[in-house]
């Protein structure tokens, strides 16, 4: 069995895992349209995920050679840990040139915002680098209205994929403190199951 290139344990770890994946995507996902830009993002993610867990069970629109995979299962992409849960979720979009098709990225984003997961990606078109910044600090105000809570150490991941071939952006977002395991007690009678 391969070794985890990532582990997820630790705000550090899942920081290191996000910058990993920046690093992964910056090369392969390029601007394009439709089902093949879709199909790259996904291939991506995928090779992404098994660096995180050769195991890793991913979920996404079938694509030819995958039959093995699940169809996507609430978001446009995820890939489950055999014994950690979810460790990567994503949402893809493509359309960001008008008002309404930003309030669908928000849409899709505010998915991302509810999952319990260390690394969550959203990949997106952009008009321009400045296009980018803009919807990203359109994400954050977003982002802080819909939800307060986040779990300790997850990173979110904004890669925008500019129009005409300029390079891609990206972003990170960490929320404070390390993942810790649930501590399960029975509130009834106040004693640790």
């Amino acid at each position: 069995m391969a070794a985890m290139k990532w582990k997820l344990d630790s705000r550090l770890e899942i920081k290191s895992a996000a910058q990993g994946l920046v690093e992964h995507l910056k090369d392969r996902i390029k601007d394009g349209d439709g089902k093949p830009w879709t199909d790259q993002n996904f291939t991506a993610l995928r090779e992404f995920a098994e660096q995180i867990d050769a195991k890793a069970s991913c979920f996404h629109k079938p694509r030819s050679g995958y039959e093995h995979d699940r169809k996507e299962f609430l978001w446009d992409f995820i890939a489950c840990r055999p014994d950690g849960g979810i460790s990567l979720v994503a949402e893809s979009e493509q359309a960001v040139s008008s008002e309404g098709n930003v309030v669908n990225l928000q849409h899709d984003f505010e998915k991302l915002l509810y999952v319990f997961a260390p690394l969550r990606v959203l990949i997106a078109k952009a008009k321009s680098r400045e296009h980018a910044a803009l919807l990203a600090k359109s994400l954050a105000v977003y982002a802080n209205g819909c939800c307060k809570n986040f779990n300790p150490g997850s990173a979110f991941v904004l890669h925008f994929c500019p129009w005409g071939g300029i390079d891609p952006i990206s972003y990170i977002w960490q929320s404070d403190g390390d993942p810790a395991p649930l501590k399960i007690e029975a509130i009834d009678f106040g004693n640790p199951i």
